[in-house]
């Protein structure tokens, strides 16, 4: 009850306990009643459904809610949709960087600019060696494959000087060309220092054909005669680091479904749950707790009766915790079941 057949004004209902119980029982009848044609016969509920938020700028929320109603026992497992981490190194990121590097570098995976850092790194020779990374939180975000820059630099040997003291003939002094120990060498930068004699003396400095300075002397001139002295130096290669590359493979962020934290939450008066700090509303309970009617009469006897027996009756309500809610009780306070019966003509 109520049945189709019959006005909201005269539904009537009996609430009956679960097993064991002892409370006394409980009729109910009056406008106050009603039926959802999509419950179920039972009072167990078992259903997932989208959350009703009780602020504003809460994230997306669904619950699977389940229990008695009689025995005031709902729970739900919350889920909130949210920007969540992928479980799989989704993303890719790459670059250089120069030297010194901290292991430091930054990437957009999904969720803005983010910062990760090589862990246990020290700048060394690599090629393609693995490091981890993590991001700013220290959660492991991403695998990272590490190569070393290097240039090749050559630089003058100034242990094994070459000098040299000879004549060859040409028009210039400046660019003027010669060879020592198998290599070229040119004349640039000359000036003139003085005379002797007939020939006038000129300091020069000495570079390759590749433009690198390699020594310096001075280069006398007498008509097409050039007297070339000085020192040039051999050159020696280095190799020097001059940064890094890297590939990195991140988990990156997506939008998706993730439980609370603090799964599974009590479902509260008005069918209100939180989780995580955050309040909901579960739709369709929002009488959940806290019935009542202006126009609901309640009688009470035997048999033994639900949680509405307790929550209609405050001076037989053994929940405590329940009390001072704003629950408003029924506008027609409960009567024992035969004065009931009687009135109705039962």
């Amino acid at each position: 009850m109520p049945r189709e057949s019959l006005p909201p004004e005269a539904s009537l209902g009996v609430a009956y306990p679960p097993s064991g119980e002892g409370q006394p029982g409980m009729v109910l009848a009056g406008a106050g009643l009603y039926r959802d044609p999509g419950w179920p016969e039972t009072d167990y509920v078992d259903f997932t459904t989208a959350l009703v938020p009780l602020t504003e700028g809460l994230p997306q929320a669904r619950a699977r809610v389940w229990g008695y109603t009689s025995r005031a026992d709902l729970k739900a497992r919350v889920e909130f949709y949210e920007r969540v981490l992928s479980s799989g190194y989704d993303r890719y990121a790459s670059g250089q960087v120069g030297t010194p590097w901290d292991g430091r570098f930054t990437a957009d995976v999904g969720a803005g600019v983010e910062t990760f850092r090589l862990k246990n790194w020290q700048e060394g020779d690599y090629t393609s060696t693995i490091f981890y990374a993590q991001d700013d939180q220290g959660r492991d975000r991403a695998f990272v494959y590490v190569t070393t820059r290097k240039e090749t630099v050559y630089e003058l040997d100034t242990s094994s000087p070459i000098s040299f003291d000879f004549s060859t003939t040409g028009s210039v002094v400046e660019g003027l060309q010669f060879s020592v120990a198998g290599e070229t060498f040119e004349a640039y930068n000359c000036s003139y220092s003085g005379r002797s004699g007939l020939t006038n003396i000129y300091t020069c400095s000495y570079r390759d054909l590749q433009g690198r300075y390699r020594g310096s002397g001075s280069i006398g001139a007498w008509w097409v005669v050039r007297r070339v002295t000085g020192t040039v130096y051999p050159l020696v290669a280095r190799t020097r680091t001059v940064g890094y590359t890297y590939s990195a493979y991140i988990r990156g962020w997506t939008e998706g479904w993730r439980a609370a934290s603090d799964n599974v939450r009590p479902v509260q008066a008005g069918g209100v749950v939180y989780a995580e700090g955050r309040g909901y509303r579960v739709p369709g309970l929002e009488g959940y707790l806290q019935p009542g009617s202006g126009v609901l009469e309640v009688a009470f006897g035997n048999p033994a009766v639900s949680y509405l027996t307790r929550r209609l009756d405050p001076s037989a309500n053994p929940y405590e915790p329940l009390k001072g809610q704003g629950v408003q009780e029924a506008g027609v306070g409960p009567k024992p079941l035969l004065n009931w019966c009687v009135a109705k003509g039962l």
